[in-house]
Protein backbone atom coordinates (compact mmCIF):
# COMPACT_ATOMS: atom_id res chain seq x y z
CA UNK A 1 0.00 0.00 0.00
CA UNK A 2 3.06 2.30 1.08
CA UNK A 3 4.76 1.86 -2.20
CA UNK A 4 1.53 2.74 -4.62
CA UNK A 5 1.01 6.00 -2.52
CA UNK A 6 4.75 7.23 -3.66
CA UNK A 7 4.09 6.12 -7.30
CA UNK A 8 1.16 8.15 -7.43
CA UNK A 9 2.66 10.89 -5.56
CA UNK A 10 5.44 10.87 -8.13
CA UNK A 11 3.20 10.80 -11.14
CA UNK A 12 1.48 13.63 -10.06
CA UNK A 13 4.03 15.55 -9.93
CA UNK A 14 5.80 15.01 -13.02
CA UNK A 15 2.24 16.15 -14.49
CA UNK A 16 2.89 19.88 -12.78
CA UNK A 17 2.79 22.31 -16.05
CA UNK A 18 3.63 25.80 -15.99
CA UNK A 19 1.78 28.37 -18.06
CA UNK A 20 3.53 31.93 -18.75
CA UNK A 21 0.45 34.28 -18.17
CA UNK A 22 2.98 37.55 -18.32
CA UNK A 23 2.04 40.51 -19.73
CA UNK A 24 -1.11 39.51 -20.38
CA UNK A 25 -4.19 41.68 -19.66
CA UNK A 26 -7.50 40.47 -18.60
CA UNK A 27 -10.85 41.98 -18.91
CA UNK A 28 -14.29 40.99 -17.10
CA UNK A 29 -17.47 41.59 -18.99
CA UNK A 30 -19.93 42.00 -16.54
CA UNK A 31 -17.56 44.37 -15.20
CA UNK A 32 -17.90 46.49 -18.26
CA UNK A 33 -22.11 46.35 -18.64
CA UNK A 34 -22.53 49.92 -17.65
CA UNK A 35 -20.61 50.89 -20.82
CA UNK A 36 -20.20 48.73 -23.31
CA UNK A 37 -16.33 48.70 -23.41
CA UNK A 38 -14.13 49.03 -26.41
CA UNK A 39 -10.73 47.44 -26.08
CA UNK A 40 -7.89 49.04 -28.83
CA UNK A 41 -5.37 46.25 -29.11
CA UNK A 42 -1.75 47.54 -28.88
CA UNK A 43 -2.68 51.58 -27.79
CA UNK A 44 -4.00 53.02 -24.28
CA UNK A 45 -1.76 50.97 -22.58
CA UNK A 46 -3.61 47.61 -24.14
CA UNK A 47 -1.35 44.75 -24.78
CA UNK A 48 -1.89 42.97 -28.45
CA UNK A 49 -2.97 40.35 -26.35
CA UNK A 50 -4.83 39.28 -23.25
CA UNK A 51 -7.75 37.31 -21.69
CA UNK A 52 -11.25 38.13 -21.44
CA UNK A 53 -13.24 36.23 -18.51
CA UNK A 54 -16.80 36.42 -17.83
CA UNK A 55 -16.71 37.48 -14.19
CA UNK A 56 -13.81 38.09 -11.49
CA UNK A 57 -16.33 36.25 -9.50
CA UNK A 58 -16.93 31.92 -8.62
CA UNK A 59 -20.09 32.22 -10.78
CA UNK A 60 -21.29 35.18 -12.75
CA UNK A 61 -24.07 37.43 -11.81
CA UNK A 62 -27.78 36.81 -12.54
CA UNK A 63 -29.76 39.26 -15.25
CA UNK A 64 -26.74 40.65 -17.10
CA UNK A 65 -26.54 41.63 -21.01
CA UNK A 66 -22.69 42.70 -20.53
CA UNK A 67 -20.67 43.39 -24.23
CA UNK A 68 -17.08 43.83 -24.81
CA UNK A 69 -15.20 44.77 -28.27
CA UNK A 70 -11.84 44.33 -29.23
CA UNK A 71 -10.29 46.59 -32.04
CA UNK A 72 -7.24 45.90 -33.64
CA UNK A 73 -4.79 48.23 -35.56
CA UNK A 74 -6.29 48.89 -39.38
CA UNK A 75 -4.92 45.85 -41.49
CA UNK A 76 -4.45 43.50 -38.29
CA UNK A 77 -6.88 40.88 -37.28
CA UNK A 78 -7.86 39.15 -33.80
CA UNK A 79 -7.92 35.40 -33.18
CA UNK A 80 -9.24 34.04 -29.89
CA UNK A 81 -9.18 30.67 -28.30
CA UNK A 82 -11.17 29.28 -25.51
CA UNK A 83 -9.69 27.81 -22.20
CA UNK A 84 -12.28 26.85 -20.59
CA UNK A 85 -16.17 26.96 -20.77
CA UNK A 86 -19.18 26.54 -17.79
CA UNK A 87 -22.20 28.30 -19.20
CA UNK A 88 -26.13 27.08 -18.83
CA UNK A 89 -28.48 26.53 -21.92
CA UNK A 90 -30.08 28.07 -23.55
CA UNK A 91 -30.72 30.77 -21.63
CA UNK A 92 -27.47 32.07 -20.40
CA UNK A 93 -24.74 32.01 -23.40
CA UNK A 94 -22.50 34.12 -25.15
CA UNK A 95 -22.57 35.92 -28.83
CA UNK A 96 -19.40 36.42 -30.73
CA UNK A 97 -20.08 38.75 -33.71
CA UNK A 98 -17.15 40.25 -36.12
CA UNK A 99 -16.05 37.03 -37.27
CA UNK A 100 -16.31 34.78 -40.60
CA UNK A 101 -19.98 34.64 -38.47
CA UNK A 102 -22.06 35.17 -35.75
CA UNK A 103 -21.86 32.48 -33.42
CA UNK A 104 -23.78 31.62 -30.14
CA UNK A 105 -21.48 29.67 -27.08
CA UNK A 106 -22.92 27.49 -24.51
CA UNK A 107 -22.61 24.48 -22.21
CA UNK A 108 -19.67 23.18 -20.70
CA UNK A 109 -16.97 21.96 -22.90
CA UNK A 110 -14.83 24.52 -24.94
CA UNK A 111 -14.96 24.34 -28.40
CA UNK A 112 -11.78 22.90 -29.74
CA UNK A 113 -11.03 25.25 -32.52
CA UNK A 114 -9.58 28.86 -33.03
CA UNK A 115 -12.02 31.99 -33.82
CA UNK A 116 -10.55 34.40 -36.05
CA UNK A 117 -12.13 37.97 -37.07
CA UNK A 118 -13.16 38.96 -40.66
CA UNK A 119 -12.09 42.47 -40.06
CA UNK A 120 -9.88 44.29 -37.29
CA UNK A 121 -12.49 44.15 -34.88
CA UNK A 122 -14.17 41.26 -32.60
CA UNK A 123 -17.68 41.78 -30.29
CA UNK A 124 -18.22 39.72 -27.52
CA UNK A 125 -21.97 39.68 -26.25
CA UNK A 126 -22.68 37.95 -23.30
CA UNK A 127 -26.64 37.07 -21.33
CA UNK A 128 -27.43 35.77 -18.37
CA UNK A 129 -30.75 35.03 -17.24
CA UNK A 130 -32.29 34.31 -13.35
CA UNK A 131 -32.43 30.62 -13.26
CA UNK A 132 -28.69 29.26 -13.10
CA UNK A 133 -25.47 30.27 -11.88
CA UNK A 134 -22.03 29.03 -13.36
CA UNK A 135 -18.41 29.89 -13.94
CA UNK A 136 -18.65 31.73 -17.43
CA UNK A 137 -15.84 31.00 -19.82
CA UNK A 138 -12.46 32.25 -20.43
CA UNK A 139 -10.52 32.94 -23.76
CA UNK A 140 -7.42 34.56 -24.83
CA UNK A 141 -6.90 36.76 -28.05
CA UNK A 142 -3.78 38.19 -29.90
CA UNK A 143 -3.92 40.57 -32.73
CA UNK A 144 -1.89 39.83 -35.57
CA UNK A 145 -1.31 40.38 -38.92
CA UNK A 146 0.29 39.30 -42.36
CA UNK A 147 3.06 40.25 -44.46
CA UNK A 148 6.79 40.95 -43.59
CA UNK A 149 7.41 40.32 -40.22
CA UNK A 150 9.38 41.87 -38.01
CA UNK A 151 12.41 41.39 -35.41
CA UNK A 152 10.10 41.28 -32.89
CA UNK A 153 7.67 39.03 -34.19
CA UNK A 154 7.35 35.26 -35.15
CA UNK A 155 6.08 34.21 -38.38
CA UNK A 156 3.03 31.01 -37.75
CA UNK A 157 3.26 28.02 -40.22
CA UNK A 158 0.00 28.43 -41.58
CA UNK A 159 -0.90 31.05 -43.75
CA UNK A 160 2.40 33.27 -42.85
CA UNK A 161 0.57 34.77 -39.38
CA UNK A 162 2.78 37.44 -37.64
CA UNK A 163 2.15 37.95 -33.69
CA UNK A 164 4.34 39.23 -30.89
CA UNK A 165 7.28 37.15 -30.42
CA UNK A 166 6.70 36.95 -26.47
CA UNK A 167 4.58 34.83 -26.83
CA UNK A 168 5.82 31.94 -28.66
CA UNK A 169 6.48 29.22 -26.46
CA UNK A 170 4.11 30.34 -23.55
CA UNK A 171 1.83 27.65 -23.76
CA UNK A 172 -0.86 29.15 -25.71
CA UNK A 173 -2.27 28.47 -29.61
CA UNK A 174 -1.21 32.27 -30.82
CA UNK A 175 -0.71 31.18 -34.03
CA UNK A 176 -4.38 29.33 -33.98
CA UNK A 177 -2.00 25.82 -35.16
CA UNK A 178 0.29 25.65 -32.60
CA UNK A 179 3.43 26.57 -34.49
CA UNK A 180 4.41 29.08 -32.13
CA UNK A 181 4.33 26.33 -28.96
CA UNK A 182 5.97 23.30 -30.99
CA UNK A 183 9.49 21.84 -29.78
CA UNK A 184 11.12 23.16 -33.19
CA UNK A 185 10.38 26.38 -32.63
CA UNK A 186 10.70 26.52 -28.86
CA UNK A 187 13.82 24.88 -27.58
CA UNK A 188 14.96 25.88 -24.46
CA UNK A 189 13.85 29.55 -24.54
CA UNK A 190 13.78 31.28 -20.87
CA UNK A 191 10.10 30.46 -20.36
CA UNK A 192 10.54 26.72 -20.88
CA UNK A 193 13.91 27.06 -18.44
CA UNK A 194 11.91 28.63 -15.90
CA UNK A 195 9.38 25.71 -16.47
CA UNK A 196 11.54 23.00 -16.20
CA UNK A 197 13.24 24.05 -13.35
CA UNK A 198 10.08 24.90 -11.17
CA UNK A 199 9.03 21.69 -12.38
CA UNK A 200 11.92 20.27 -11.34
CA UNK A 201 11.55 21.58 -7.62
CA UNK A 202 8.33 20.48 -7.45
CA UNK A 203 8.91 16.83 -8.44
CA UNK A 204 11.81 17.26 -6.12
CA UNK A 205 10.23 18.15 -3.06
CA UNK A 206 7.27 15.64 -3.38
CA UNK A 207 10.06 13.12 -4.06
CA UNK A 208 11.66 13.54 -0.74
CA UNK A 209 8.15 13.97 1.05
CA UNK A 210 7.46 10.53 0.08
CA UNK A 211 10.46 9.06 0.54
CA UNK A 212 9.89 10.11 4.03
CA UNK A 213 6.48 9.05 4.62
CA UNK A 214 7.27 5.67 3.04
CA UNK A 215 10.42 5.58 5.48
CA UNK A 216 8.26 6.41 8.62
CA UNK A 217 5.33 3.87 7.71
CA UNK A 218 7.46 0.98 7.09
CA UNK A 219 9.47 1.96 10.81
CA UNK A 220 6.38 2.27 12.63
CA UNK A 221 5.02 -0.82 10.78
CA UNK A 222 8.20 -2.74 11.69
CA UNK A 223 8.46 -1.41 15.36
CA UNK A 224 4.50 -2.48 16.26
CA UNK A 225 5.24 -6.09 14.82
CA UNK A 226 8.33 -6.46 17.08
CA UNK A 227 5.92 -5.19 20.17
CA UNK A 228 3.50 -7.56 19.26
CA UNK A 229 6.18 -10.34 19.06
CA UNK A 230 7.82 -9.53 22.30
CA UNK A 231 4.03 -9.29 23.76
CA UNK A 232 3.41 -13.08 22.23
CA UNK A 233 6.38 -14.77 22.99
CA UNK A 234 7.58 -12.76 26.46
CA UNK A 235 6.78 -15.02 29.58
CA UNK A 236 4.31 -13.71 32.04
CA UNK A 237 6.32 -10.81 34.38
CA UNK A 238 6.00 -11.05 37.92
CA UNK A 239 4.08 -8.12 39.79
CA UNK A 240 7.50 -7.32 41.87
CA UNK A 241 9.99 -7.17 39.48
CA UNK A 242 10.97 -4.10 37.80
CA UNK A 243 10.13 -3.00 34.22
CA UNK A 244 12.20 -4.28 31.63
CA UNK A 245 13.28 -7.37 33.57
CA UNK A 246 13.38 -10.32 31.84
CA UNK A 247 14.25 -13.40 33.81
CA UNK A 248 17.18 -14.85 32.07
CA UNK A 249 15.89 -18.25 29.93
CA UNK A 250 19.01 -21.39 31.10
CA UNK A 251 18.80 -25.23 30.53
CA UNK A 252 15.84 -27.11 31.97
CA UNK A 253 16.75 -28.61 35.37
CA UNK A 254 17.75 -32.26 36.22
CA UNK A 255 14.82 -34.16 37.89
CA UNK A 256 16.13 -37.48 39.70
CA UNK A 257 13.45 -40.00 39.38
CA UNK A 258 13.80 -43.08 41.50
CA UNK A 259 13.23 -46.72 39.34
CA UNK A 260 9.85 -48.05 40.14
CA UNK A 261 10.10 -50.71 43.35
CA UNK A 262 10.56 -54.25 42.25
CA UNK A 263 8.07 -56.47 42.23
CA UNK A 264 7.94 -60.33 42.38
CA UNK A 265 5.86 -63.21 40.83
CA UNK A 266 5.23 -66.67 41.60
CA UNK A 267 5.74 -69.29 38.65
CA UNK A 268 3.89 -72.46 38.60
CA UNK A 269 6.68 -74.72 39.31
CA UNK A 270 7.35 -73.04 42.69
CA UNK A 271 10.14 -70.86 41.52
CA UNK A 272 9.97 -67.04 42.03
CA UNK A 273 10.71 -64.73 39.50
CA UNK A 274 11.91 -61.37 39.72
CA UNK A 275 14.00 -59.50 41.91
CA UNK A 276 13.94 -58.66 45.91
CA UNK A 277 14.57 -55.18 47.28
CA UNK A 278 17.09 -56.38 48.78
CA UNK A 279 19.47 -58.52 46.68
CA UNK A 280 21.46 -60.15 50.03
CA UNK A 281 17.88 -61.57 50.91
CA UNK A 282 17.64 -63.76 47.53
CA UNK A 283 18.20 -67.64 48.43
CA UNK A 284 17.91 -70.15 45.65
CA UNK A 285 14.78 -72.02 45.69
CA UNK A 286 14.74 -75.29 48.09
CA UNK A 287 16.60 -78.79 46.88
CA UNK A 288 14.24 -81.45 45.50
CA UNK A 289 15.17 -85.26 44.61
CA UNK A 290 13.78 -86.86 41.61
CA UNK A 291 12.73 -90.62 42.55
CA UNK A 292 12.21 -93.75 40.48
CA UNK A 293 8.85 -94.76 40.56
CA UNK A 294 9.33 -98.54 40.17
CA UNK A 295 10.56 -100.34 42.72
CA UNK A 296 13.50 -102.56 42.29
CA UNK A 297 13.07 -106.34 41.45
CA UNK A 298 15.90 -109.44 41.55
CA UNK A 299 13.60 -111.38 39.69
CA UNK A 300 15.24 -113.67 36.71
CA UNK A 301 13.16 -111.78 34.12
CA UNK A 302 14.03 -108.66 34.94
CA UNK A 303 17.97 -109.13 35.51
CA UNK A 304 18.57 -106.77 32.35
CA UNK A 305 16.20 -103.86 33.52
CA UNK A 306 17.20 -100.96 35.07
CA UNK A 307 16.32 -98.56 37.39
CA UNK A 308 17.57 -94.85 38.42
CA UNK A 309 18.76 -93.36 41.55
CA UNK A 310 19.08 -90.07 42.87
CA UNK A 311 22.41 -88.53 40.86
CA UNK A 312 21.76 -91.83 37.86
CA UNK A 313 21.61 -90.98 34.78
CA UNK A 314 20.41 -94.24 33.45
CA UNK A 315 23.53 -95.31 31.73
CA UNK A 316 24.78 -97.64 34.96
CA UNK A 317 24.56 -101.39 34.67
CA UNK A 318 22.96 -103.27 37.25
CA UNK A 319 24.94 -105.32 39.79
CA UNK A 320 25.06 -109.24 39.02
CA UNK A 321 23.57 -111.61 41.53
CA UNK A 322 27.50 -112.78 42.59
CA UNK A 323 28.29 -108.52 43.48
CA UNK A 324 25.19 -109.16 45.65
CA UNK A 325 25.77 -112.22 47.50
CA UNK A 326 29.23 -110.73 48.17
CA UNK A 327 28.37 -107.41 49.58
CA UNK A 328 25.86 -110.03 51.85
CA UNK A 329 28.64 -111.62 53.29
CA UNK A 330 30.79 -108.66 53.96
CA UNK A 331 28.03 -107.78 55.88
CA UNK A 332 27.28 -110.64 57.85
CA UNK A 333 31.05 -110.91 59.11
CA UNK A 334 31.05 -107.32 59.76
CA UNK A 335 28.13 -107.91 62.21
CA UNK A 336 29.74 -111.27 63.50
CA UNK A 337 32.73 -109.05 64.68
CA UNK A 338 30.34 -106.30 65.97
CA UNK A 339 28.51 -108.64 67.67
CA UNK A 340 31.75 -110.80 69.63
Amino acid sequence: MNLILCLFCCVGASLVVITVDAGYDTTYVQSECSSNKTITLGQNGWSLYGFVDATSRDCYEHNKDCSVTLSAKSGHHVTMRFQWMSIECPSDYLNITGDTKSSIYCGGSAPPFSIYSSSNWVSLRFVTDSDYCAAGFRLYYTSYHYGECSENEFRCVHEGRCIPKELKCDSHDNCGDWSDEVTASCGLTTAAVVSISVSCALVGIVLIACSFYCICSKKHSSGSSVAQRRRTSSPARNATEPLGFVEPIGPPKYIDTPPPAYTTAAASNGIYAGLYEDPDQIHPPPYQSTFTTAPYSSSSSNNNSQSLTCGDNGNSPRPSDNEDNSRAGRGNSSNANRSS
